[in-house]
């Protein structure tokens, strides 16, 4: 089991962690992704509005900083998980934190996986480069769409145990189930056809992602500079069992 210095220099660790992991998501924003100027098409588009796009984005870039943003996650979560929760207590909540960060990784890596292919319909004949196109599309956006319900899922956990605990801000862990509902939002675009604030990187699904950032960066402070914060389920509470009764002897 380990110690008071033991758990204060791997929460430590796991905040360092969270803040490499901010960013390495928020510094390359402009330069790699351009969401503002260089908007997604849509599923109607046009195969030349798609094949601009691809080669208006670079993607071998978005690809590594999105496989190191999944490495990262899943050691914040599993940082932040100890943190939120005392030893020999783990909610349900506690347990969904690590599984969401996977899922979030893995969904993010194929994206951008299905994004480095769609530069390569470019070199094919132009009977296949339009349907190979559209495949590429399609996989790259439903997959950024998965992978914002198992955010969504961490948000709220993550808020949840927030909440339950007796020292920490608790506009972090309101604002966490707000960010929940709005990668819910993003998640349930792919429903609609239409343009939505929650199109993708639109000013609602991009809000909801560096808004998910700045609150993974003020957690990471605490992290950082707080021991851990007390709980109002620290302990599993032992039951006791009734006293023996004695016989009357006579």
């Amino acid at each position: 089991m380990l110690n008071a210095h033991d758990e204060r220099r791997e929460a430590k660790v796991a905040g360092w962690i969270g803040i490499a992991m901010v960013a390495l998501f928020l510094v390359p924003l402009p330069f790699v992704r351009n969401p503002l100027s260089r908007p997604f098409p849509y599923w109607s588009d046009s195969s030349d509005s798609i094949g601009t796009w691809f080669a208006q984005n670079p993607s071998i870039s978005g690809y590594t900083i999105d496989i190191a943003f999944g490495l990262l996650f899943i050691w914040f979560a599993a940082g932040l998980k100890r943190w939120l929760t005392a030893p020999g207590r783990a909610p349900l909540q506690a347990e969904l934190l690590i599984p969401a960060a996977l899922s979030v990784g893995i969904c993010w890596m194929m994206s951008n996986a299905a994004f480095l292919l769609g530069p390569v319909a470019a070199e094919r004949p132009d009977a296949i480069s339009s349907a190979y196109l559209h495949l590429t599309y399609d996989l790259c956006v439903t997959f950024g769409y998965a992978g914002s319900l198992p955010l969504a899922l961490f948000s709220y956990a993550a808020g949840s145990l927030i909440l339950k605990n007796t020292t920490l801000p608790r506009w972090t862990g309101w604002t966490s189930h707000v960010l929940a509902m709005a990668h819910f939002g993003y998640f349930f675009n792919v429903l609609t056809t239409s343009d939505t604030p929650f199109t993708p990187w639109g000013w609602g699904s991009f809000g909801s992602y560096v808004g998910f950032a700045l609150w993974s960066l003020v957690l990471c402070v605490m992290m950082i500079r707080s021991p851990r914060p007390a709980s109002s389920l620290a302990h599993i509470p032992t039951s006791t069992a009734p006293a023996a009764v004695t016989a009357p002897t006579a």
